[in-house]
């Protein structure tokens, strides 16, 4: 992940991280940082962490992003580029 994080940097993609680690090597190199909670950090023994707040978002954002004919065209490259390097 921090590998395909910086290729993608290097080729002038902005990169978003969404994580509830904040202080890790993918979010020093992301231009943008989502904090989501975790049960882990949760002083409250009935939080229960479904994860679904966190996807919705997820969906959202990514299908705003796909509806513009470039960024669809970019995520090709993308998925391309992670089947080529793995």
């Amino acid at each position: 992940m921090v590998d395909s994080a910086r290729i993608a940097k290097d080729n002038g993609a902005k990169v978003v991280v969404i994580t509830n680690y904040d202080e890790t090597e993918l979010t020093r190199i992301a231009d943008e940082v989502v904090l989501i909670s975790s049960h882990i950090y949760m002083d409250d023994e009935k939080f229960i962490n479904t994860q679904i707040a966190s996807l919705f978002v997820l969906d959202i954002l990514t299908y705003t992003l796909l509806e513009n004919d470039k960024w669809m065209e970019n995520r090709k490259k993308t998925l391309d580029s992670i089947n080529r390097y793995g």
